[in-house]
């Protein structure tokens, strides 16, 4: 079933779909947690669907008459192959990558369509990326490449090239607001009962379904954790070494994304810019306060290397875990007056 802030995308690409010129590859590109595995999920059943040319339409959602839904839904449908990192591994390897050119060299065994989705499609290597490149360069017939990517920028620009971009934006504050509020009322998860829609929209960057997620997982306990570090570094409470090794287990893109916002906020204040933007809204008082007692360039300063770590995360670049965090928090102290 496709979310309430597609449907403009859905009946675009069913329009496509009916007029039979759908592309022999999709890129489907935009941040994580708004959608886009969905929608591709409701595309690739619109494309299996028996039910479909009977129907003279494709509908939104699997048809819970139909054998080929069933079968899509539980990820064995002989027509589909879904691409996905390995158990054991963080990338897609060239092998995965082969297997493609076999799959959609094959006639379809039940749809008039054979469907590979890539996900995520940036994390293949570059031995897979140019494997992929020939597949592209030469499509089949019946055939279409579907690659899901919130980082598509590392994707080669060969390889994007060859796709056609679907841009998946991050959906209206009121309607995504709407949709999570439905979701927290339906839901029995008890982990963020004392956090409102709102809090849990903007810690996720406005994007709904991993506002949705930060119920289920650890990421608001280990924000409250580094937040309560940097107060009290700020306040000569502990030091930066204690406060680093008590967030040694924090997986390093999480504890970047979360301190990044942190000091967004407090630039955000600094500077006198929009305040309703804040993402940390439940802590403005702190930062109100450390906004008095930081120093705009110092925390200019931090800002830009939690962001040279975080590529160097995304980047798969081995890094000393302890340094990295002895060094931000002692960079931390240094942006107090």
């Amino acid at each position: 079933m496709i979310l309430p802030w597609q449907t403009h995308l859905w009946e675009n690409m069913m329009q496509t779909l009916a007029a039979n010129r759908l592309p022999h590859a999709l890129l489907c590109v935009g941040m994580k947690g708004i959608g886009k595995s969905v929608f591709v999920e409701a595309l690739t059943q619109a494309l299996v669907c028996q039910h479909r040319a009977k129907l003279g339409r494709a509908c939104s959602e699997p048809d819970t008459s139909c054998h080929a839904c069933h079968l899509l839904m539980a990820k064995t449908h002989p027509d589909v192959l879904w691409v996905v990192p390995q158990e054991t591994s963080s990338i897609i390897k060239i092998d995965q990558i082969r297997e493609i050119a076999n799959f959609v060299g094959q006639t379809a065994f039940q749809s008039e369509y054979r469907v590979v989705i890539i996900n995520p499609a940036h994390v293949m290597n570059n031995q897979a990326a140019n494997a992929l490149l020939k597949t592209l360069e030469e499509p089949a017939t019946g055939a279409i490449i579907i690659l899901i990517s919130d980082q598509s920028g590392q994707l080669p620009a060969t390889l994007r090239s060859r796709c056609q971009r679907i841009n998946f934006v991050k959906p209206d504050n009121k309607l995504a607001l709407s949709w999570l509020e439905t979701q927290l009322t339906k839901s029995k998860t008890r982990g963020a009962a004392d956090f409102t829609a709102d809090v849990l929209l903007r810690v996720a960057q406005g994007a709904p379904l991993s506002a949705r997620l930060l119920q289920e997982g650890d990421e608001l306990k280990l924000r409250a954790q580094l937040f309560e570090s940097l107060w009290q570094i700020s306040c000569q409470q502990t030091d930066p070494l204690k406060a680093a090794q008590s967030l040694y287990n924090t997986a390093p893109a999480t504890l970047c994304h979360l301190m990044l916002s942190w000091l967004i906020d407090l630039l955000r204040i600094q500077l006198q810019a929009d305040q309703t933007m804040l993402v940390n809204c439940d802590y403005q008082q702190q930062i109100n306060q450390l906004a008095k007692t930081t120093r705009l360039q110092k925390n200019v300063q931090l800002m830009t290397e939690i962001k040279a770590y975080q590529q160097a995360v995304a980047s798969s670049i081995n890094l000393n875990k302890q340094l990295m965090l002895e060094s931000l928090f002692i960079r931390w102290s240094d942006c107090l007056t």
